[in-house]
């Protein structure tokens, strides 16, 4: 399910626009499929910019090779940060958004409970495509904290509520209107809007796993030793 994918003939498709660092290329992506492959790219810095992200650190080459792996697996992600503790004092949680198409309702409760059971909290949210040529669609939210005991569906309310009681208050929730999508700036780095022009995709799940301790988990590391687990069982 999450075995390295080659992505060898889109290479020639995009070779001239990735030479110029043509940011225009991705308006004139057509699949999930290409979408993954310019993150990459993006990655490995042949690209500057996606639509939602400005130039990457290449300093963080660990994280970013982790990173690569992730999308090399059919994983589209780009925007995460380690845990750490800086020079001032400041400490930084570890965090990770990713996309994620996964068919199976059951495989994707195993997926997010492996992933909360490897000691991180889980967001995430699946859209779903209610027939032919119809927009991605919120279905449902999933949260599963560690130190809440809370492993259940919940509505948005309900997480706007658990902001203000348990104090993670930097955590930004998207929001939806009458069960549809509507365009938000919210808790994903990529917009869900850019997916509805890609057919292929149905069961879409926007993840946020982070952790609430200033340790050294790392959020990325975290992913890819799940996937890798749940590869190996399958």
């Amino acid at each position: 399910m999450f075995s390295l994918k080659s992505f060898a003939h889109l290479e020639s498709k995009f070779a001239d626009d990735i030479k110029a660092n043509n940011l225009d290329v991705w308006n004139r992506v057509e699949s999930y499929e290409e979408f993954n492959y310019l993150t990459i790219e993006y990655l490995r810095g042949n690209l500057s910019e996606t639509p939602y992200n400005g130039p990457i650190n290449l300093d963080r080459q660990s994280s970013i090779l982790t990173l690569i792996n992730l999308n090399q697996r059919g994983i589209i992600t780009s925007d995460g940060q380690c845990s750490c503790i800086k020079e001032d004092g400041y400490q930084q949680r570890s965090f990770l958004e990713f996309y994620i198409i996964i068919e199976s309702k059951f495989i994707v409760d195993h997926f997010l409970t492996k992933l909360n059971n490897r000691g991180v909290n889980v967001i995430a949210d699946v859209f779903t495509r209610m027939g032919k040529d119809k927009e991605l669609t919120y279905i449902t939210t999933y949260f599963k904290s560690r130190s809440q005991s809370i492993d259940k569906l919940i509505t948005h309310k309900d997480i706007l509520d658990l902001e203000e009681k348990n104090g993670i208050e930097y955590w930004t929730i998207s929001r939806y209107e009458n069960d549809s999508l509507r365009t938000t700036s919210g808790a994903v780095g990529l917009e869900i809007d850019s997916f509805n022009n890609f057919p292929e995709i149905n069961n879409l799940i926007a993840c946020n796993i982070f952790s609430e301790e200033w340790d050294s988990l790392e959020c990325d590391q975290v992913l890819l030793d799940c996937i890798t687990e749940i590869d190996s069982n399958t």
